[in-house]
């Protein structure tokens, strides 16, 4: 669902980068996921090899491009040679430069080394590749786009967490500048809000998708809370306070939203 709605969004094609599908000989979706974006990329390079990678296996809950294959690996640690592959026989080869596009989303909460990982697919694109990804920040914004809930207890209890586990709060306006010291050109950045409750919105796409946002939100923050401060040694009764905090202090549908951050550059000739 939620791939779907980002896909509208984004006016029907989540990859801004501006490859020819005609040019593509092999596409990467990192953190592929349930694997629909590594799908929709096979359908749109469909000349091209296309490999969704991930750390866990990708359930198979959808009929495959026959141009995809996936692979279960690290991309920071590993190098593609590495990687295992679905079906048990594919491989990759050993070189670096293998890829014309190198894709990823929403990889916040698991990657605590944002140089590395822009180098690391630096690495493997071809000359002239390009690299995307999507990320947000760890922000929320009121209706008058001032900074949201900072002043909550919970709120700066997560932040210290996020932090001291090495998580980064700002992946997605630090892109671009990360891009260019990793060696990019031509970095361009395209902003999405991606809003909290849909009583404002006049489309109706994206009402549908500030509806299922702020459903989202209500599950799936009292679950990265609890994982975050578990991590951190705060016991049961600390982690339920600081749920009930976030559940009184989220008041939905008043126009607060987020910001999804969609990066792309390419690698020099």
């Amino acid at each position: 669902m939620q791939a779907q709605l980002l896909e509208a969004l984004m006016h029907g094609d989540v990859i801004h980068a501006p490859l020819d599908p005609a040019k593509a000989t092999r596409c990467l979706d990192i953190g592929c996921g349930t694997g629909y974006v590594t799908n929709a990329m096979a359908r749109k390079f469909s000349n091209a090899e296309v490999v969704g990678l991930d750390l866990s296996p990708v359930p198979n809950i959808r009929q495959w491009e026959e141009n995809v294959k996936f692979f279960e690996g690290n991309i920071l640690t590993q190098n593609p040679c590495e990687w295992k592959a679905a079906d048990g026989q594919s491989m990759l080869p050993p070189d670096a430069a293998l890829f014309d596009l190198c894709w990823s989303r929403l990889l916040v909460m698991g990657m605590t080394d944002w140089p590395g990982f822009f180098k690391k697919e630096f690495e493997l694109l071809k000359p002239g590749g390009w690299a995307e990804c999507h990320e947000m920040d760890g922000i929320w914004y009121d209706s008058k786009g001032q900074e949201w809930l900072t002043d909550k207890t919970w709120r700066q209890r997560m932040a210290k967490g996020l932090h001291e586990l090495g998580i980064y709060e700002h992946p997605g306006s630090d892109a671009a500048r990360r891009m260019t010291e990793a060696g990019f050109v031509d970095v361009q950045t395209a902003q999405y809000r991606m809003y909290f409750g849909g009583g404002r919105e006049q489309d109706p796409v994206a009402k549908k998708a500030a509806d299922f946002w702020a459903k989202d939100a209500k599950e799936v923050v009292p679950l990265v809370i609890r994982r975050v401060m578990s991590k951190m040694g705060a016991d049961e009764d600390e982690i339920k306070a600081m749920v009930e905090d976030f559940e009184e202090s989220l008041e939905l549908d008043i126009g607060s939203y987020s910001i999804i951050y969609a990066t792309w550059g390419r690698k020099p000739e």
